[in-house]
């Protein structure tokens, strides 16, 4: 079977599960694991299977054991999701000059050819700072059927956002369709430069 988990006590080493295709809830603790060192959270989508309550007595809830993270492929992905979002990923900028730069560089390019594809673009305005990953955005990476990942900077010889990247390699372990985009000649990381990524002159912008 699989869930999420609803709640988990780190000091105490137990939790709940909401299952899938269920409303009662599912008691485990960190002995249920099937990798010890896996380290379990909130909102955590795992594998599991069901012991009857009526086999211990410490609990009146039906027991998860043999638990595992579920990786959500492909298929489950749109499956599940019946949202025409496409998420884009780009940089916000760090001054005032460079927040109208990528707010304009979104509503003249990237806005209306999102717009042309058939799909609703939502805009993730990624912060030049360091800052958590939040639920709403690790759910559009991970469910939306496309997303648009601008690696260009305010300038053509800027280094590619640190919080966009590390976006791009959540689509990734997902193997989601995406777009890639950058300057044109500019520098990528070794990583990405053998990928398909649009490069484009932007200086009708600059």
């Amino acid at each position: 079977m699989r869930g999420t988990v609803t709640s988990f006590n780190a000091v105490e080493r137990f939790g709940f599960i909401k299952p899938d295709d269920g409303i009662q809830p599912l008691y485990f603790n960190a002995s249920d694991l099937i990798d010890p060192t896996i380290e379990i959270k909130q909102g955590d989508y795992i594998d599991f299977v069901v012991e009857p309550s009526s086999n211990f007595k410490k609990h009146k809830y039906d027991r998860a054991r043999g638990i595992g993270l579920a990786s959500k492929t492909k298929a489950l992905a749109l499956e599940t999701y019946a949202s025409n979002d496409c998420f884009v990923v780009m940089p916000h900028g760090r001054t005032p000059e460079e927040v109208r730069w990528f707010r304009g560089w979104y509503e003249v390019a990237i806005k209306p050819a999102v717009i042309a594809a058939g799909y609703d673009p939502v805009l993730s305005s990624v912060q030049d700072q360091p800052n958590a990953i939040n639920d709403e955005i690790r759910a559009h990476l991970a469910l939306d059927p496309m997303v648009v990942v601008d690696l260009g900077g305010y300038k053509p010889e800027s280094d590619p956002n640190p919080n966009v990247m590390y976006e791009l390699g959540i689509r990734h372990a997902f193997n989601l369709p995406h777009v890639i985009m950058a300057w044109k000649g500019q520098r990528l990381p070794f990583d990405i430069a053998n990928q398909r990524v649009i490069m484009e002159n932007r200086e009708m912008l600059v």
